[in-house]
């Protein structure tokens, strides 16, 4: 799913729904690249950070940053009932594929069970964790491969967070009904 965004949208730093296709393209060749070619995936696309077309709850989300560059968000749930984790705050079109195989790599090598979810999966990993396992994965460094893989198989999938958790300081009780 995509917003309009250019040329339609006034908020919109960059091309979501014309662009799609390509993004689409991206990610099949990516997922093809990790040999996850069945991989099934939500993915968003917005031209900006308003997330019309609900980035940020999609398994990975795209959200416009730019002329031809996104944020990359990941880790809501296939069922939309999770919100989704900043991954990269700029990537470029142009670099895309070659990050989506690196993460697509990383899922297969890393994830607890075939049947984990790639939300699932980058939600349990963090996109810290995700970030060093592909630095290391770049600088061609083994050991921190190994490191990195070994902590991300070893993570837990941490409790979900529930709106009133972000809000902070209000008490439970102002979520309770009151009865008249």
């Amino acid at each position: 799913m995509a917003c309009p965004a250019l040329p339609m949208c006034g908020l919109a730093t960059t091309e979501a729904e014309r662009l799609t296709p390509a993004i689409l393209a991206c990610i099949d060749n990516a997922r093809k690249a990790a040999g996850v070619p069945d991989l099934e995936l939500v993915t968003r696309v917005t031209g900006c950070p308003n997330g019309c077309a609900r980035t940020y709850m999609a398994e990975i989300g795209f959200v416009g940053s730019g002329p031809m560059a996104y944020q990359l968000w990941l880790g809501g749930s296939h069922n939309q009932t999770r919100t989704s984790q900043e991954y990269d705050f700029r990537i470029k079109f142009d670099n895309m594929e070659e990050l989506l195989t690196n993460l697509f790599t990383v899922y297969k090598e890393c994830r607890n069970a075939t049947n984990e979810s790639f939300g699932d999966f980058c939600y349990r990993a963090g996109s810290t964790e995700l970030k060093t396992y592909i630095d290391a994965l770049e600088a061609k460094d083994d050991a921190g491969v190994e490191k990195s893989k070994a902590a991300l198989k070893d993570a837990e999938m941490p409790e979900y967070k529930y709106a009133k958790d972000f809000i902070g300081g209000i008490p439970d009780a102002t979520y309770k009904t009151v009865s008249a």
